[in-house]
């Protein structure tokens, strides 16, 4: 039997130009929030945003989840979350950094897909059961088209 070789593509930073963090970072600086507020609520090991991207949960189940984590983590950390900030804005501004799939890495995929190689990208994305869901149905649907494994 031939050996199969594979290559493993990240999403995000790789895929896609900004990484989870870096959208965090940003939001973190419009709302005045300090450096690693979001980070580190999203990255606790039981969090909304870990659960659902382990598919535990879907979007709308996550949204009020991952709010009530940061309004506990906001007063633990004695931090005021400003008036305009909301879980639904900071999804949105990561669906548009998710959506910025760089053309160069899906040709490469592509070419080392035509010279025998298995191709596969790590998405970790949430089920996205919102009425807003062809955003991520068609990036995955992009991604599919264009690696052998999508996961």
């Amino acid at each position: 039997m031939a050996e199969k070789k594979a290559v493993l593509f990240n999403f995000w930073g790789v895929t896609a130009s900004s990484t989870p963090q870096e959208v965090f970072q940003t939001l973190e600086e419009v709302h005045n929030l300090p450096r690693g507020f979001l980070c580190g609520v999203a990255s606790k090991k039981d969090s909304a945003m870990i659960r659902a991207e382990r598919g535990e949960m879907t979007l709308s189940q996550m949204i009020p989840a991952f709010e009530s984590e940061c309004l506990k983590e906001a007063k633990v950390q004695g931090v005021s979350l400003p008036s305009d900030w909301s879980v639904k804005g900071l999804l949105k501004e990561l669906q548009e950094a998710m959506m910025d799939v760089q053309p160069a890495m899906l040709q490469i995929a592509a070419r080392l897909h035509h010279r025998g190689l298995l191709t596969a990208v790590l998405a970790n994305h949430w089920l996205d059961d919102s009425a807003a869901g062809d955003g991520p149905a068609h990036l995955l649907s992009l991604l599919g088209g264009r690696f052998d494994l999508v996961l």
